[in-house]
This record gives C-alpha cells, sequence and structure tokens, in this order.
C-alpha cells in the first residue's frame, strides 16, 4: 500500500440527505492529475461528514463515458462517534 499526496479545494459546508440519513458534511474538490479515469476539464465533489470520522456521504464526478453520482445509503462499524448525523 502506498500513500500519495493529493491537493483539494474546501467548497463550503452543506447539510445533506441521503437515505443513510441527514448529516452537516463539508464539500471537497480533489484535483486530478491529467490522464487516467479522471477527465482534467471535470471536477469531483466530495461530501464528507463535518467531524473526526469525514465519511464520504455523496460523490459526483465525470469519468470518460459520462458521469458517476453515488449516496451512502446505510454504514456500520465506525471507529467512533458520528457527530455530524442530524437524525440521531
Amino acid at each position: 500500500d502506498k500513500v500519495y499526496p493529493l491537493d483539494v479545494v474546501f467548497h463550503g459546508r452543506e447539510q445533506v440527505t441521503v437515505a443513510a440519513g441527514t448529516f452537516d458534511c463539508i464539500i471537497l474538490e480533489p484535483l486530478a492529475k491529467e490522464g487516467g479515469l479522471f477527465k482534467s476539464e471535470g471536477t469531483m465533489l466530495l461530501w464528507v461528514t463535518d467531524d473526526e470520522i469525514k465519511m464520504p456521504v455523496k460523490v459526483k464526478t465525470k469519468v470518460i463515458i459520462g458521469s458517476i453520482d453515488a449516496e451512502l445509503t446505510k454504514y456500520s462499524g465506525l471507529a467512533g462517534e458520528l457527530k455530524a448525523k442530524k437524525d440521531n
């Protein structure tokens, strides 16, 4: 396993409702490198919980063949308290 540095842009905060619940999130945009699966002119936006866990809740991205939208439907086995969940 290798760890690679990744620059990200912070786009703000948003409350997001998905099948797994409602969460306070931060919106991040990883800056993709040229080539590979992701288009350099496209964007990937990640919504992660605004707490210590930083659990991914939603993602939107463009790929060579179109786009991908994904949302969290369920979760289990967290290594800490999920403080960003609003409907506890």
